[in-house]
């Protein structure tokens, strides 16, 4: 514990300017990937508040921001600052790592809180480490810590007593759980029954203050079980096949199953939600696979890598998707037609892979004239007036793109 942690402030704060590195991570299962690590490193976040109270900037760059009273970053010389749930162990670097400082005096105390998205429905594993003891050893009382995940929390930097304020209601949150004094680490396990969008921790006590010092937190989602289902499947360009799917909350990575019929391949999709979730898992996911063999027809199947969360110890596969054959180009489409005396200028868009374009002018089912070329653009002379349906499509070795049309029929003066 730091030397300096028992000798912290009763009633006047000092002024301190530290550099910030509170060790908070979010994690997933092992089996998922990891969902959130950060390491907080910041040196200018302790700031006065014209009472003779330091505490750290409601606008601090790591994202903590104070919910009541006043606490501080202090430096944990040195002082483990692991979270033994999945991390292992570390030892704090008493130049860069600090933690955040919190008194609990009665009702009143400091608390801070961070965005964080609890998505209801899905289990989460909350880890503390953090050591609170007595402001006097021997006092008597008991010392809490409180977390909790909220709505709608902005700071109520409020001193009454000591530097110390008023938490945030409970009541208008979710509990996750309370810790004790102690020096060692909490867990708990935590569903919510709605979705929340901050993690609120504080300190109170009964009796004489108590301070405590929290280094590291990490929140872990539990594996989930479901079953993802294929919604649309195509082949936008060469050996390319793009595929929508239904999420499944809570899986960070999907596998799939690609089958032409005489042989399976797999390809996998992982679920990135940033270093701080902000919302709630995505509905659906899109990803296009590269570099299959053109021509072939696939069907796929997709199931989400949840490890062993499923009851029976098997992973639910999707039903398969409508078979997919693998064009050898991508789509075309007209981009412009004009009348240029004498003749007519028809584009096209640009195919990846394409070695020549066919531009073909039709009239009463029967084309009249056509002509392929190797540049997107080309000029018609000659062409006899009339109404004309003007379809085209892009060419190379492997084949040719289906034939598209100009959007309304074009009359050739």
């Amino acid at each position: 514990m730091p030397a300096s942690y028992q000798a912290k402030r009763m009633c006047v704060k000092s002024f301190y300017v530290l550099t910030l590195s509170l060790f908070f991570t979010f994690t997933a299962h092992a089996q998922l990937g990891q969902l959130f690590y950060e390491l907080i490193d910041d040196g200018s976040c302790n700031v006065g508040d014209g009472s003779n109270c330091a505490v750290f900037s409601t606008t601090c760059p790591t994202g903590w921001v104070v919910s009541n009273g006043s606490p501080q970053l202090m430096p944990t010389n040195g002082w483990s600052c692991s979270v033994p749930c999945s991390q292992g162990t570390a030892n704090c670097d008493p130049i860069v790592n600090d933690a955040i400082f919190m008194v609990g005096l009665g009702d009143l105390g400091e608390g801070a809180f961070k965005p964080f998205y609890f998505q209801s429905g899905l289990t989460y594993r909350v880890c503390v480490f953090y050591s609170m003891v007595p402001q006097s050893p021997g006092s008597g009382g008991v010392g809490m810590l409180t977390f909790a995940a909220k709505n709608g929390l902005s700071t109520i930097h409020t001193v009454l007593n000591s530097c110390q304020g008023p938490h945030a209601a409970v009541a208008a949150a979710e509990l996750i759980g309370t810790a004790p004094d102690a020096n060692t680490f909490a867990t708990f396990t935590f569903t919510p029954a709605t979705d929340y969008t901050q993690f609120l921790m504080y300190a109170t006590s009964t009796g004489p203050q108590f301070n405590a010092l929290v280094t590291a937190i990490e929140i872990t989602v539990l594996p989930v079980c479901g079953t993802p289902a294929i919604t649309s499947v195509s082949s936008p360009g060469p050996g390319q096949i793009s595929v929508t799917w239904t999420s499944v909350p809570g899986v960070f990575s999907y596998v799939f199953n690609l089958n032409d019929g005489t042989s399976t391949s797999q390809n996998g999709y992982g679920v990135s939600r940033g270093v701080i979730p902000t919302g709630p898992f995505p509905s659906t996911y899109s990803t296009t696979f590269m570099s299959y063999p053109i021509g072939h027809t696939y069907t796929l199947t997709v199931y989400g890598a949840s490890d062993a969360a499923c009851a029976t110890g098997s992973t639910p596969v999707s039903p398969p998707s409508n078979p997919v054959t693998l064009t050898c180009l991508g789509s075309t489409y007209v981009a412009a037609v004009q009348q240029l005396p004498p003749g007519v200028l028809v584009a096209m868009a640009t195919v990846p892979g394409a070695t020549s374009y066919t531009i073909d002018f039709i009239s009463g089912g029967v084309i009249k004239q056509t002509s392929t070329f190797f540049n997107i653009n080309y000029g018609f002379c000659g062409v006899a007036p009339g109404t004309y349906t003007i379809g085209a499509h892009a060419n190379a070795p492997c084949g040719s793109t289906p034939e598209v049309y100009w959007s309304t029929p074009f009359t050739v003066n």
